[in-house]
C-alpha cells in the first residue's frame, strides 16, 4: 500500500490476487467506492494483471471553495476545516 498527498491524495493498493474469507462481505464494493470518490470528485482506477490486483484511489484534497480542504475522518463539521490551520 502506498498513499501520496499533495493537491491531491492517491492511494494504491496491490495484492497477489489470492481470496481470502467468503467475499460475502454485504458492502457496496468497488461500485460503492468509485460512487463516494465521484461525490468527492475523484477516481477509482482497478487493474489486474498477472495474477496481481491493483486499486487507485484518487481524491482531490482541494475544493472548489475557496480556503476550505477536507479533513481525514468526517467528523461534526461535515469533514471541511478553515485552511487558514
Amino acid at each position: 500500500m502506498r498513499l501520496s498527498v499533495g493537491d491531491t491524495a492517491v492511494l494504491e493498493m496491490e495484492n497477489d490476487g489470492v481470496r481470502t474469507g467468503s467475499g460475502g462481505s454485504g458492502g457496496s464494493g468497488i461500485t460503492g467506492l468509485r460512487e463516494r470518490l465521484a461525490a468527492l470528485g475523484g477516481t477509482v482506477t482497478v487493474q489486474s494483471r498477472g495474477g496481481r490486483f491493483r486499486l487507485t484511489a484518487e481524491v482531490p484534497l482541494v475544493t472548489g471553495r475557496a480556503g476550505t480542504r477536507p479533513v481525514a475522518g468526517t467528523g461534526a463539521g461535515g469533514g471541511l476545516r478553515d485552511g487558514r490551520g
